[in-house]
Parts: structure tokens; C-alpha cells; sequence
């Protein structure tokens, strides 16, 4: 039986997907400029999606109440950004805003200039990303941060066993004597727990130090 925390977590991620497909159906004979903005709307739900399970993490795991104050404040802080900077008419402030390319590492993306910009565990986690694949990372000039998959890496499946660090908290999968770390949301969207089996994708011959989830296999 999950705990509340999870259930919760996962009634958010749900009710998000709803939204979003919703969203793109409605919007499949608008044009670029709504598609667009159907982009960025996702992009910050998705930014308020990570503050509000950070939040329930960090009550699940006995934080300090300074700890998960700040977190709620994180998530108050989130709410004014789901209203769209563009106006009526789809039209923004002139500026088309930047496009840069990199690779993932796991948890990030690198730059050609070996600069690091944060990609949202929860993207990371739907889409699957594997460490290796090329992404598009486009700012917009209102400042928002739009992913885009261009160059996924070959993969492979495997189920290893679903391990968790005490001292850390990180998630982990074990198989003969590789391990690789998980992203959290991943793994906390299928309510898996140490000892669980999780079905993982990684570089096809390729050694990695982190794993995309595609599924678990519960132990009970």
C-alpha cells in the first residue's frame, strides 16, 4: 500500500498529464506562435510539478520545518509563472530567444562550451533520457527553458535490482556489478522501493553512471 506522499505525487504527475494532453489536442490545427506557448505553459507546470514533490520529499523524509518552508515557498513562487507572458494574439516581446545544443550527462545538460544547464527531472523521467542522447535547449526572452530530444543515443533494456543509498536518499539500480543512479521523480512516479526490480534503458555498449526507468517490477 503506498503512503500518502506518494499517492499524492502521483495523483499531481497524473493530473498534469491530463492537462497537457488536453492542451496539445485542442491546439493541433492552431498555429506556431500557440504551439509555442502550449510549450512553455508545460515547461512551467513541470517546474511547479519539481517544487511540490520536493516539498513531499522532504516531509517523507523528516525534514527540519525550515526545510519545508522553504520548499512551499518555492511552490508559491512557481504559481505566478503559469501565466503566459505572450499576448492574445500570440505575439511576445520580439525576442526569439537563444538555441543551444548539448548532450545529456544524466541530470544535466552540457554545452558545446562545457556549460551545465538543469534539465527538469520530471522531462528527464517522461521522455526518458538517456545519458548520451543530444538535446535542443531554446530560452525564450521571457526566460523560460524549452527541451527538445534531437539525437537519442542508441539503447538497450535491462532489469537490475532497485536499490537506495540510507545516507544520500539516491536511488540506484544493481545488475552483477554494474550500478547506476536513478532520478528520483522516475522512481518515485512507479512507487518503487529498494529491493523492487526496475526496468532500466542505457547506451548500447557504452558504460554510464545513470539509468532512465521505464518501468518496476514490484516485489509484493
Amino acid at each position: 500500500m503506498p503512503n500518502q506522499n506518494q499517492q499524492t505525487n502521483e495523483d499531481i504527475l497524473d493530473e498534469e498529464q491530463t492537462l497537457v494532453t488536453s492542451a496539445e489536442e485542442s491546439s493541433s490545427n492552431s498555429s506556431q506562435g500557440q504551439g509555442d506557448d502550449l510549450a512553455e505553459i508545460k515547461l512551467m507546470l513541470e517546474k511547479t510539478q519539481d517544487s511540490v514533490q520536493s516539498a513531499l520529499e522532504k516531509i517523507s523524509e523528516g525534514a527540519s520545518r525550515e526545510e519545508i518552508v522553504a520548499s512551499v515557498k518555492q511552490v508559491q513562487a512557481d504559481q505566478p509563472n503559469l501565466i503566459t507572458h505572450r499576448t492574445s494574439n500570440g505575439e511576445g516581446n520580439g525576442d526569439h530567444g537563444r538555441v543551444i545544443e548539448g548532450v545529456f550527462n544524466g541530470q544535466c545538460m552540457i554545452s558545446d562550451d562545457g556549460r551545465e544547464f538543469n534539465v527538469p527531472p520530471n522531462y528527464a523521467s517522461k521522455s526518458k533520457l538517456v545519458e548520451g542522447d543530444t538535446l535542443k535547449l531554446t530560452i525564450s526572452g521571457s526566460g523560460s527553458f524549452i527541451y527538445k530530444q534531437i539525437g537519442p543515443i542508441d539503447r538497450e533494456q535491462l532489469i537490475a535490482e532497485l536499490g537506495q543509498d540510507e545516507t544520500t536518499g539516491q536511488f540506484y539500480a544493481i545488475k552483477d556489478k554494474d550500478r547506476w543512479k536513478l532520478i528520483t521523480a522516475s522512481v518515485t512516479y512507479y512507487q518503487g522501493e529498494p529491493g523492487d526490480e526496475v526496468v532500466i534503458m542505457v547506451p548500447t555498449g557504452k558504460k554510464s553512471d545513470w539509468a532512465a526507468v521505464d518501468n518496476v517490477i514490484r516485489k509484493n
